[in-house]
């Protein structure tokens, strides 16, 4: 990180963290288990799928999507907790 930008960039991803839970309150998951994925192509990548499916779920609101300007992120325990209740909810209407 010798680049000035990410460190700015760094500091600015935790403190909009840091917001957002004061807003939303503490999560119940731990921090250990929650992987930052940059954009639909980082959010396809952990999900093993094409960035056309990644984009039409994000697009359905299955699971919270953030912006920081233009760029896109998620949470992968967000993402996976949206995709079980989707499961959950699919299972419950057979």
């Amino acid at each position: 990180m010798n680049n000035p930008f990410e460190v700015i960039d760094a500091r600015l991803s935790t403190i909009e963290e840091l917001l957002i839970e004061l807003k939303h309150g503490p999560t119940r998951v731990e921090k250990t288990n929650r992987q930052k994925l940059n954009g639909i192509r980082g959010i396809a990548k952990y999900l093993k799928c094409s960035v056309r499916t990644a984009q039409a779920l994000k697009d359905k609101g299955l699971f919270p999507v953030y912006w920081v300007g233009k760029n896109l992120y998620a949470y992968s325990d967000e993402v996976e907790e949206g995709l079980k209740e989707k499961t959950a909810r699919s299972n419950h209407s057979k």
